[in-house]
């Protein structure tokens, strides 16, 4: 095994080295050709523009839209809504510039500074047709924005794909910041049976019946908040959108759209129960320029927030992917099903994976300030020595008999807190040193549980190891962006700042880690914060907008894989979510927003069975029994944070957390839990979810193995198929 991964050791060298040089540098004037309307306007002739043997697509040049057809059906989506289209009604200002507009732009006035939006509708002096292999290129000319934007749009087997060609946007006067496409495509009616689906947290609808509820409008960026952006204010609540995708259910047809390219520089936004629209719909919005926002003081003591735009624009071209479902399989069910099968053929997500019962995120400890005789002094607040591991572990599998897999965290130098990049990548002396870390790994390897060593691989405060804060990445302002923590009652800063490593670095650090975990042991390593965190760098127009972090990330994993290793992430956006070996807490709730109505899991509906896979860590929920339950229902591991202790002042800190996590006062309820769960588990080890439903507080899950999962969340007993369910209890079948 040592001689194996020593081998592939040289080979991720190997790929480092081309890694780096792979980098470009940075421009500072924008690669965009000036704004001018040609001398002569072409179009083509309304008419079908492509044709497969199951889609249809139409150029309409009255109406100015596309219509796409699936011709075994006769159903037709329409980049104007069909239904309006249909009842021939024209509308106010507010219905027309929404409903018959295929693009909406932002851009900004570099003088004033002021940011303001257009829509093909209303300001679209002209757009032009052109015919394209499989399709048809739309070129909207914005003149009084000085702004040209080209959008291709391609015929797919089971749909229709639309790509921003930025490299051949012109502008003059103005700068474009955003492009929005296609915002009513896709779309429902407003009528109670039909829905949206967007992506936030584990997944969430909304319902498009006007007649319950007024106007909503949801909007959340794909992959969080640029980490590099740095918010004086953060919604701490909201749950991150982690896979790039959208819908709608309309009557018995459905559709599925998938952001295929330019997903870190995404929105997802939704506009449901709109009585003047009379249809709900779904869309994404890409960021082309990067934004920083810096703050001076005013003369009445406050501060003024002011807007700095990146010179260029990315240099990629957003695509969003549209795909038609059949009459039979019209749910969100079956967009997970599909969601699913394009990532097995587009990235390798495989089938058949298993999940234990128990995964479990371990604390070691967080560096505290005492004072000595009155001197003040650092030193390291032990929460989980090596050899507390291993008996935290002995205990749970002499008690329940178990399959685990954990993931040791916060056991580098600066324990929890970030300092030197990667914790110094090593293993800190506090906890017992390497002798006791290795006979840690040697007890897991003989008991056939995998152990991971983790790092972050993001955040740092200390140069250290070959990694400079000097070096670390640059915002759009062109200064060293900083993140801080966020205080979960005000939503401000809080605690010291941190630097993000450069994204040059991430080739590097891999090798890094592969070093170290040869040297340790361990099954594999732990990328938390790299797994669930995107953030731009403008040392390189590479990395503008938080572009190519999928493609970094996910070269990141593959060196892993190639130095033997498996990888362990938390709460995971999809690009590292189809390479990991197992993902910790997965999100189980939505963002709870007012805009939304019910939550689902099509986050574990896409990846059950094809990865190692817990719910949320139930020891750390608001209510640990519905969290429980909320794993049971999906068939994943269940999840929890622990650590054998913790002192009072790091409990009083910004660590809070910990003080739900020891051990000695959790361990009844693991073995209680997992004495319910694990005969489920059993059953589902390796099995994929094909439905869910939840009617009321009872939910309903059917696995591909037939095996079915009733859950009561409510507090009286309900009636199923499989019998009485007693209140806050499960069954399976």
């Amino acid at each position: 095994m040592k001689l194996k991964r020593c081998l592939a050791l040289l080979l991720l060298a190997a790929m480092v080295t081309g890694l780096l040089g792979a980098c470009s540098a940075d421009t500072q004037t924008s690669s965009l050709r000036g704004f001018s309307m040609p001398e002569q306007l072409k179009t083509i002739k309304s008419g079908v523009v492509a044709e497969n043997d199951r889609m249809r697509l139409s150029w309409d040049l009255d109406t100015v839209s596309l219509q796409l057809q699936d011709t075994a059906t006769g159903e037709i989506w329409s980049t104007i809504p069909y239904s309006y289209l249909q009842s021939e009604k024209t509308g106010n200002n507010y219905v027309q510039n929404g409903l018959r507009s295929s693009l909406y732009i932002t851009y900004e006035d570099g003088e004033k500074h002021v940011e303001m939006e257009q829509n093909s509708f209303r300001h679209a002096q002209y757009i032009t047709a052109q015919s394209i292999e499989g399709g048809v290129q739309l070129t909207y000319y914005f003149a009084d924005a000085e702004i040209s934007v080209p959008v291709k749009y391609t015929l797919e087997e089971d749909g229709l794909t639309a790509t921003v060609d930025v490299a051949n946007i012109t502008e003059g006067t103005y700068k474009i910041l955003s492009v929005s496409v296609l915002p009513f495509f896709c779309s429902a009616e407003n009528t109670a049976d039909n829905y949206l689906f967007v992506p936030s947290g584990s997944g969430a609808l909304m319902m498009t019946d006007d007649t319950q509820r007024g106007t909503r409008r949801y909007s959340e960026p794909v992959y969080g908040t640029d980490a590099s952006a740095t918010p004086v204010f953060c919604n701490t609540a909201q749950n991150t959108v982690r896979l790039p995708v959208f819908g709608a259910k309309n009557g018995k047809n459905a559709m599925l759209a998938m952001i295929t390219s330019g997903a870190e520089m995404a929105t997802v936004n939704a506009v449901a129960g709109d009585a003047q629209y009379g249809v709900s719909a779904a869309y994404a919005t890409f960021a082309l320029r990067g934004l920083a926002t810096t703050y001076t003081g005013n003369s009445w003591g406050g501060a003024n927030a002011v807007k700095q735009y990146s010179a260029d624009v990315v240099n990629v071209n957003p695509s969003v992917r549209y795909v038609l479902l059949d009459e039979k399989n019209n749910d969100y069910n079956a967009m997970a099903a599909a969601y699913r099968s394009y990532l097995k053929e587009t990235a390798g997500l495989q089938e058949g994976i298993g999940t234990p019962d128990l995964m479990l995120s371990i604390l070691g400890g967080v560096p505290v300030r005492k004072l000595f005789m009155g001197v003040p002094y650092e030193t390291m607040s032990v929460m989980t020595s090596f050899a507390d591991v291993q008996t935290i572990l002995s205990d749970i599998r002499t008690q329940t008999g178990a399959s685990i897999a954990v993931n040791l965290k916060g056991f580098g130098s600066t324990g929890l807190e970030a300092g030197a990049l990667g914790g110094g990548f090593k293993a800190d002396s506090a906890f017992g040193g390497q002798k006791a870390l290795s006979k840690l790994t040697d007890w897991c390897e003989s008991n056939q549980i995998d152990s991971f060593f983790d790092y972050d691989l993001v955040f740092y405060r200390q140069s250290g190891n070959g990694f400079s804060v000097r070096e670390s990445a640059i915002s759009a302002a062109l200064i060293r962006a900083t993140y801080y923590d966020y205080d979960i009652v005000t939503h401000q800063q809080t605690g010291e700042e941190m630097y993000l490593a450069n994204r040059y670095t991430m080739a590097k650090s891999a090798k890094k880690v592969a070093e170290l975990a040869n040297k340790l042991g361990t099954t594999g390593t732990g990328i938390s914060t790299l797994s669930n965190t995107a953030y731009s760098d403008y040392n390189s127009r590479n990395y503008y907008c938080m572009a190519h972090m999928s493609d970094d990330v996910q070269r990141m994993i593959d060196g892993l894989h190639a130095a033997g290793l498996k990888a362990f992430g938390e709460q995971a956006n999809v690009y590292a979510a189809v390479k990991l070996d197992y993902i910790y807490d997965t999100p189980t709730k939505s963002s709870g927003f007012f805009a939304l109505d019910v939550d689902i899991p099509f986050y574990q509906m896409v990846f059950k069975g094809s990865v190692g896979l817990s719910g949320g860590a139930i020891n750390l929920a608001q209510d640990p029994k519905t969290e429980f339950l909320k794993t049971v229902a999906t068939g994943c591991s269940l999840g929890y944070t622990l650590c054998g202790s913790a002192e009072q002042d790091v409990i009083l800190g910004h660590h809070s957390a910990v003080g739900s996590g020891i051990y000695t006062g959790l361990s009844p309820q693991i073995a209680e839990y997992m004495a319910q769960a694990q005969p489920l588990l059993e059953q589902v080890r390796t099995a994929s979810i094909v439905s869910y439903e939840k009617n009321g507080d009872v939910s309903k899950t059917v696995f591909d193995n037939g095996v079915v999962v009733y859950v009561n969340y409510g507090l009286t007993a309900e009636q199923t198929e499989l019998g009485k369910l007693d209140a806050m209890s499960f069954r399976f079948d």
